[in-house]
């Protein structure tokens, strides 16, 4: 006999947002290849000396980013499917982020925002974490 810990239900909205934030990633990381595969390398085959630093030291940023952003946006929605309750601050703080890339991420990041602040939704973590 086996006695099961009753887990409580993950709202089915914060899903939907940690699969959100796993194709953020993995667009993230896809976007982190193009900027290896095609900027870069044409940037690097030009002979133009020391006009060269300024167009790696701006993608490299990019490319950093990029990666940074991905990374966060797996963990935050690793966290959000185990429904710990640092993974509503951090999804909340990449809405915050969304929302200067208009208008597509400015919509969604409001709607995540909104979302991870209704009472339900807190106590859900509120209760989770216990």
């Amino acid at each position: 006999m086996t006695v099961d810990a009753k887990q409580p239900a993950r709202p089915d909205g914060v899903t939907a947002i940690a699969v959100y934030y796993f194709l953020v990633a993995i667009f993230d990381l896809i976007g982190a290849c193009a900027i290896v595969a095609f900027p870069m390398a044409a940037i690097i085959q030009t002979n133009s000396g020391s006009s060269l630093y300024f167009p790696l030291i701006g993608l490299s940023f990019g490319l950093l980013t990029t990666l940074v952003l991905a990374v966060l946006a797996i963990v935050a929605g690793w966290g959000l499917l185990r429904m710990a309750s640092w993974a509503r601050w951090l999804a909340f703080g990449l809405a915050i982020i969304s929302l200067l890339f208009f208008p597509i991420g400015t919509i969604i990041g409001a709607i995540i925002i909104w979302y991870l602040l209704k009472a339900n939704v807190r106590e859900e973590f509120e209760a989770a974490s216990m």
